[in-house]
């Protein structure tokens, strides 16, 4: 049995360190989902918006549970959270094995196309999911603006 490799297919991916500020832009994707792993209990991850690759206007992303859908995972439990979530600021309770946060192109400020996510404490990676685009891997583009 063969299988088709998801990256460049269906997805890109990408990272940040603990408190990076890099924003990935919006183009040829749907959506983009930032994964933490193993975040400690009242740690924060922030999402933000922006509406230029560097300079411009920077903002917290107006989210809350119908702005960025939030889930954990504990023992391989997915959890959808909709409690600690304040002005693109999501307060981790307890500790989860994973946090994950998706947002969506129709979920940003109008004229804005640049998002970023940054932990307090861990790198987060960053999953552009349903690509416009489809390449072979080798000649995906960087999606860090």
């Amino acid at each position: 049995m063969s299988s088709i490799n998801p990256l460049g297919r269906a997805l890109n991916l990408s990272r940040t360190a603990s408190g990076g500020n890099v924003r990935f832009s919006m183009r040829d994707c749907s959506g983009m989902t930032f994964v933490v792993d193993t975040p400690a209990n009242a740690s924060t991850l922030t999402l933000k918006e922006a509406n230029a690759s560097s300079g411009g206007t920077i903002q917290n992303l107006v989210a809350g549970p119908t702005n960025a859908e939030v889930y954990t995972q504990t023992n391989g439990v997915w959890t959808r959270v909709t409690t600690g979530i304040v002005s693109g600021v999501i307060t981790v309770s307890g500790t989860p094995d994973l946090l994950v946060a998706f947002v969506n192109q129709g979920q940003l400020s109008d004229g804005f196309a640049y998002c970023t996510a940054d932990h307090s404490a861990k790198p987060t990676t960053v999953i552009l999911a349903d690509l416009d685009v489809q390449r072979k891997p080798a000649n995906l583009r960087d999606v860090r603006a």
